[in-house]
């Protein structure tokens, strides 16, 4: 009993360490923001003589009004983004979850330890990318270069091409409605191809040297994913922290190494996270392949044997629905089932389709009231 204890409490204070931390680092990228932003907006002298497709998709005049909307833009997308977290939407579930986020922060500590990996073999290979733009200009200038970089390439290069694949997908599969494109029911092994692929795509579109073209694809791959599990908003938080939290890491150390430090330890603490996640994740894919043994054998067993089970013997109609044993949202493991046979989980009221969530590993019967 001690040892089942213990492997139920570790989880649980894994999550709460993962949701502290994660709080944390997204606090830090917010006040940077905001803290630099009168900075930013007095240096717009600078920055408009900066080419804007140095940092965005293409190249135009940076008047002041549009500077201004660029930013109004970047923060209000941060601040939906936070709000995520703590307003429940039925019409976007995937990304406005309430409280229930520990799902997401585990991608999302995936995605710092394979930004950590990758930035550090870049500054490796590349030891002069520190030197080069925007990383020469002042940090007040990082802030809206970073920031207004990250708002256009997360809409343009992650989601739309997420929702046109998702489109095609949908489309392919006879599921194509407003409803199913704004849950983006997707199967698991499906998800990742997509993500895959347009990850491909997108870092062989943007080029460079050989170990940016891979820094970049194992980047965009989790990016993706973050996307398709948990939308738009999500995957800009993901990108948008880390990012800026790396100018606050910059612009602190020159005054206060102490602080800086802090602010590295606590993303070498995500990516030791995300290492947990992972594994923890790879042990619970294994758990349906396990269960669908378990069954086998049962199976095999009553054959042999010649044992009948007893609902068999009544003859009754019978639905079997196969759904993962939590819920994809929350991680919840109680369900109501509905009249059209979809799961609602009681929880977070998040509903899943019986073909959607990949393999099974429970079964779970349904009759109708025949009166017996």
């Amino acid at each position: 009993m001690d040892a089942q204890e213990d492997q139920k409490r570790a989880p649980k204070l894994f999550d709460t360490v993962l949701g502290v931390v994660s709080y944390v680092l997204i606090g830090i990228a917010i006040i940077s923001f905001f803290y630099l932003l009168p900075s930013t907006i007095a240096d717009f002298k600078i920055i408009k003589d900066i080419p804007t497709d140095q940092y965005l998709l293409f190249n135009f005049k940076l008047s002041s009004g549009i500077f201004i909307l660029i930013i109004a833009g970047v923060a209000f997308a941060s601040i939906i983004a936070v709000g995520t977290f703590f307003v429940k939407l039925k019409m976007f579930p995937k990304g406005f979850t309430g409280k229930t986020s520990i799902p997401y922060f585990r991608y999302f500590s995936l995605y710092v330890l394979v930004q950590l990996i990758f930035s550090a073999l870049v500054a490796y290979f590349i030891p002069s990318i520190s030197k080069e733009f925007p990383y020469n200009t002042p940090f007040s200038a990082q802030n809206y270069f970073i920031s207004s970089s990250i708002l256009f390439s997360t809409i343009l290069l992650d989601f739309v091409p997420i929702v046109i694949a998702l489109c095609v997908y949908l489309v392919l599969t006879g599921k194509f409605s407003l409803s199913n494109l704004l849950k983006y029911e997707v199967r698991n092994n499906n998800m990742l191809l997509i993500a895959f692929i347009l990850a491909i795509i997108i870092s062989a579109l943007e080029g460079g040297p050989i170990i940016i073209l891979i820094s970049d694809l194992f980047i965009t791959f989790v990016l993706n994913i973050i996307i398709i599990k948990f939308g738009f908003f999500k995957g800009f938080l993901s990108y948008f922290t880390l990012s800026l939290a790396g100018i606050a890491e910059s612009a602190i150390s020159s005054f206060n190494p102490f602080l800086s430090l802090v602010i590295y330890i606590v993303l070498l603490i995500l990516g030791f996270l995300g290492i947990y996640s992972l594994f923890s994740m790879e042990m619970l894919a294994q758990k349906p392949m396990r269960n669908k043994s378990v069954n086998q054998d049962l199976g095999s067993y009553h054959q042999e044997n010649k044992i009948e089970s007893p609902r068999r013997e009544r003859n009754l109609p019978r639905i079997d629905l196969f759904v993962r044993s939590s819920c994809p949202n929350c991680g919840n493991t109680s369900f109501h089932v509905l009249n059209n046979m979809t799961l609602k989980c009681s929880k977070c009221e998040y509903e899943l389709d019986k073909e959607a969530m990949g393999p099974p590993n429970i079964t779970i019967e349904y009759r109708r009231n025949l009166g017996i």
